[in-house]
């Protein structure tokens, strides 16, 4: 019975403990929640965003009719409180570089654009949308600023620089090296299809055999395969067409002439192979001897064009004379013609001996000198004097 009565006395330590414990951890508890509270004030307060809607605005360049044509349509959500007018300005609206181009009814903010437009001409506009108070038209947001991007069109063909190209090239020009480059610009949107410009050859007049050009597509580098002859054609004609690379490709031509440069081709040649003159003593005389050589390069060009020189038998410089005691004596002078042009200017040159016959016992002066005079069968003459 004692046992009975003492037993709440032992219990009680225990279950002051247990509240304690629980007295305290909810002590703990309020505080940290109230500490939360204390740093959530001290932060700065945070006002709701605003909010601008814009459908996408997609515009094409040269986009067909009718208009005005409906572009997007555009919200802001101070529209759910007051009565809103929506308004439009800057490039494209009331200021340079196109007025009148852009619109928006200010009750629905639908917007509109009126005529088609020249991408190449103004690739961007960057517009602003406002938003008024309908009564006031105090503006109750901030501005909206929008890029407009125009759409790139495949609406130009590529132009070539130059309308026509003229070079000029030696016949023994080597093909493998490039003639010319032609430059085309395509004035669509820079880095697209539109604007990459390939090279190609068309055709080429004349035809001829073992002979043909090829372009380099992308840097417009022209040569070509075989060898040049001015005999088989003096000026070829290279059409070279350049293409863009949109959906429909558009394209321009222009024509590349070759005009060829005849080459030393041909040996100077003595129509005869020796000459026989007589010449009396005391005798004085212009011409003693008129030589002249064909050669079959072009007229009129270094390569057609001789010069002659005495290579023998006129070592003594302007005199041929006879030597005392003889009744006769024959001289023979070598003559060499040669061409102005490098080719063939020193091989194997072509000469010709002329016999002088000195009579009696006195001599003759012979001024020999070159002059050079051109006639129409595209020979050249050299005068002995």
């Amino acid at each position: 019975m004692r046992l009975l009565c003492l037993l709440p006395l032992l219990l009680l330590p225990m279950v002051m403990n247990t509240w304690g414990k629980q007295y305290k951890r909810g002590l703990s508890g309020q505080q940290s929640k109230r500490s939360l509270e204390a740093r959530e004030h001290l932060k700065p307060l945070r006002r709701s965003k605003r909010r601008w809607i814009l459908s996408t605005i997609v515009l094409e360049e040269n986009e067909p009719g009718p208009y005005p044509k409906f572009a997007g349509d555009l919200f802001n959500d101070r529209a759910e409180n007051l009565s809103i007018k929506y308004l439009i300005s800057g490039p494209g609206v009331d200021e340079f570089p196109e007025k009148g181009l852009f619109s928006v009814n200010d009750v629905n903010g639908k917007v509109f654009v009126h005529r088609p437009i020249d991408r190449e001409k103004t690739p961007l506009f960057v517009v602003r949308f406002d938003a008024a108070e309908r009564e006031t038209g105090q503006i109750v947001d901030k501005s909206l600023i929008f890029n407009v991007e125009i759409k790139d069109k495949n609406d130009n063909a590529p132009e070539f620089t130059k309308k026509d190209y003229n070079i000029s090239v030696r016949e023994s020009f080597n093909l493998e090296n490039p003639l010319v480059q032609v430059l085309a610009i395509d004035n669509d949107k820079e880095d697209t299809p539109n604007s990459d410009v390939t090279y190609s050859v068309v055709s080429q007049s004349p035809s001829i055999n073992d002979l043909s050009f090829h372009i380099d597509p992308k840097n417009g580098l022209l040569r070509g395969k075989g060898c040049l002859s001015y005999e088989k054609a003096d000026q070829i004609r290279v059409t070279v067409r350049a293409s863009d690379n949109g959906i429909v490709k558009l394209s321009a031509t222009t024509t590349v002439s070759i005009n060829i440069v005849d080459g030393n081709n041909h040996l100077p040649v003595f129509p005869a192979s020796d000459y026989q003159i007589s010449i009396k003593e005391d005798t004085v005389m212009r011409d003693v001897l008129r030589v002249k050589v064909i050669d079959n390069d072009t007229p009129q060009t270094p390569a057609w064009r001789a010069k002659y020189k005495i290579i023998s038998g006129n070592e003594k410089g302007t005199c041929i004379e006879r030597e005392k005691g003889e009744k006769k004596r024959d001289k023979t002078l070598k003559i060499l013609g040669r061409n102005f042009a490098e080719k063939f200017a020193d091989a194997l040159p072509n000469t010709i001996s002329s016999s002088l016959t000195v009579m009696r016992n006195r001599f003759i002066i012979c001024d020999f000198f070159v002059q050079y005079l051109s006639d129409k069968q595209g020979s050249q003459n050299g005068h002995c004097l």
